[in-house]
């Protein structure tokens, strides 16, 4: 894990949530609000990640299917999520999870940032690894994540106009 990873600022409580079976965690900082997985509008030239916009209060917010982003198996046909909305360096967005589960207070000093499990992921979107009711829970770099997915959009954008 690169060291710039433990110098996150973040409050110590975290939504928890899942995607297959594993759980993940982002700080309660950056949550909105939280949405019953409805329909959105979709773009047939949406970006590999991003799954469509959700019309929420008028405002257009992209939406980013963690289950692609992160390699998670795709989601039973029919079976239920929700929506994380996000607001990040004032960058909103929306982030498509199975359930949500429940806040939790993480002490740093209980955060692994050496978990082996780790050296099989990609880190640079993790924060860490905090154990909660005897499971691990993954805490997501949110801030990287939808930093990443922009600039996926905007490559593919340039390379459209190219």
């Amino acid at each position: 894990m690169n060291s710039t990873s433990k110098d996150i600022h973040f409050s110590d409580h975290f939504l928890c949530f899942t995607l297959d079976d594993k759980e993940y965690g982002v700080p309660m900082s950056w949550v909105k609000k939280l949405v019953l997985y409805k329909d959105w509008s979709l773009f047939e030239s949406t970006p590999q990640y991003q799954d469509g916009v959700f019309l929420h209060h008028d405002q257009h917010i992209p939406l980013l299917d963690l289950r692609k982003f992160l390699r998670v198996k795709d989601r039973p046909k029919g079976s239920l999520a929700s929506i994380i909305i996000l607001e990040i360096n004032g960058v909103v967005y929306g982030v498509i999870v199975d359930v949500i589960a429940e806040t939790v207070n993480f002490e740093k000093n209980i955060i692994d940032f050496d978990d082996p499990f780790l050296s099989y992921l990609n880190t640079d979107f993790i924060y860490g690894i905090a154990q909660h009711a005897m499971s691990s829970v993954v805490l997501l770099r949110m801030d990287r994540i939808i930093a990443e997915q922009i600039r996926i959009i905007q490559e593919s954008a340039l390379a459209s106009v190219i």
